[in-house]
């Protein structure tokens, strides 16, 4: 018989290199949060904190001109980094990745409809069905009049 998985927290504290990059990915995160709130909702949609090395915050956004528009406020967030959290911070680097825009911009629709007609032979076979399976053909037949 297998021994039971044991936990993420448990393996990183038996192992030193792990824990250090279970930390560093956590504050990565709490940085990329701060980082976002800080600059507001239009730019914090288009950039991502990646990394923190040496003291320097690498930045990725998604268009140059999404990172100019990041340049404009970078001096006043280093301040604030420094300040709440982060005082060995020296500078913030920013990088162009135009994949993000891409990877961003696909979200998925669910598009597909129910015609009327289609409705009503779902509605049909659900009444000669019955029982709970007859419940959700009436529960997806209901969707065709939306």
């Amino acid at each position: 018989m297998k021994p039971k998985p044991k936990g993420l927290s448990k393996v990183a504290k038996a192992d030193n290199n792990l824990n250090q990059l279970l930390q560093h990915a956590e504050l990565i995160t709490a940085l990329d949060h701060q980082v976002k709130q800080f600059v507001g909702t239009p730019t914090s949609e288009h950039l991502q904190v990646i990394n923190l090395r040496q003291g320097v915050l690498v930045v990725a956004v998604d268009s140059a001109s999404w990172g100019a528009r990041f340049n404009f406020s970078k001096a006043a967030l280093i301040d604030s980094i420094r300040a709440c959290s982060l005082p060995m911070l020296a500078t913030i680097e920013v990088k162009v990745n135009p994949q993000m825009a891409k990877i961003a911009k696909k979200s998925v629709t669910n598009r597909n409809q129910i015609s009327h007609q289609a409705a009503e032979h779902i509605n049909a076979a659900a009444e000669s069905i019955g029982g709970e399976l007859g419940q959700k053909l009436k529960r997806l037949a209901s969707k065709a009049s939306r």
